[in-house]
């Protein structure tokens, strides 16, 4: 019986002595481990999700005579990753538009980084989907460019088209300069002479519509 006793005593002395040395360490392991724990159980939470971002543009005033030639696309995409319940409530939300200010027309490109876009605590952008937009710029210029006219429908039995005269013979169109320079003339719409007979006929006729990035700079008809 003393011999068991004496050997529970020194394992009770054994194990106070292993509980109470070096209590710093003991805790310091155990917060490890715990924040291991934490991680790993948060990790398995986390999600990825593709989200559109719109994309708000800031052009040239019309006085800078700068056209941007580029397609720029309304909005772009961003791959982010966090917790389900983030994700969840960034999708609820919405991501906030992006800015390009363009004002100046010099931009050679559009480069999107990571810190544009507001994010909540939690969720982080990975991708930026295009990451940057290459851009293409050209002069405004002004050009005069003839008239054209023309007719149509069958002419009264006899009679002929003496002359067909335009007023004004020439507008001025506007637009980026690799348009404008190539334009040969404007047309007008077809003058109706079906059953005329002599005399002298004037109607006004619509100009065909300038083109895309272009615009007249006087009346349309």
């Amino acid at each position: 019986m003393r011999s068991r006793s004496s050997l529970m005593n020194r394992a009770l002395r054994w194990l106070r002595a292993a509980m109470s040395e070096n209590l710093g360490l003991k805790a310091l392991s155990l917060a490890l481990a715990l924040g291991l724990t934490a991680y790993q159980r948060g990790s398995e939470n986390e999600q990825q999700r593709t989200l559109p971002v719109d994309l708000i543009v800031r052009l040239p005033a019309t006085e800078a005579h700068r056209e941007l030639m580029t397609l720029v696309p309304p909005n772009i995409h961003v791959t982010v990753r966090g917790s389900t319940r983030a994700l969840d409530q960034l999708l609820q939300s919405g991501v906030p538009p992006v800015e390009a200010d363009l004002r100046r027309g010099d931009a050679a490109s559009i480069r999107f980084e990571n810190e544009m876009f507001a994010m909540p605590p939690g969720v982080k952008v990975n991708i930026v989907d295009p990451s940057s937009i290459p851009l293409n710029w050209q002069d405004v210029v002004e050009r005069s460019v003839p008239i054209q006219a023309s007719v149509t429908g069958p002419l009264a039995g006899g009679y002929t088209v003496q002359n067909v005269r335009v007023d004004p013979t020439s507008i001025l169109i506007t637009g980026p300069a690799s348009q404008v320079e190539v334009m040969q003339f404007v047309r007008v719409a077809a003058f109706d002479v079906g059953g005329k007979t002599d005399g002298v006929y004037r109607h006004r006729l619509k100009l065909d519509p300038p083109g895309q990035q272009l615009s007249y700079l006087g009346p349309d008809s």
